[in-house]
């Protein structure tokens, strides 16, 4: 098991706090979405 304290960055897109959310981590290279499943058709365009 990995126990390397790392940090995470949430970025909420629209101030709203149940919309979309940007997160990301510290030392890795990639980037998360997270939204509730009714903004699919928003954020998929």
């Amino acid at each position: 098991m990995n126990t390397t304290p790392f940090s995470l960055r949430i970025f909420v897109t629209d101030g709203d706090p149940d919309g979309l959310h940007i997160v990301d981590r510290s030392n890795w290279v990639g980037k998360a979405l997270v939204f509730p499943r009714a903004l699919l058709p928003h954020v998929i365009v």
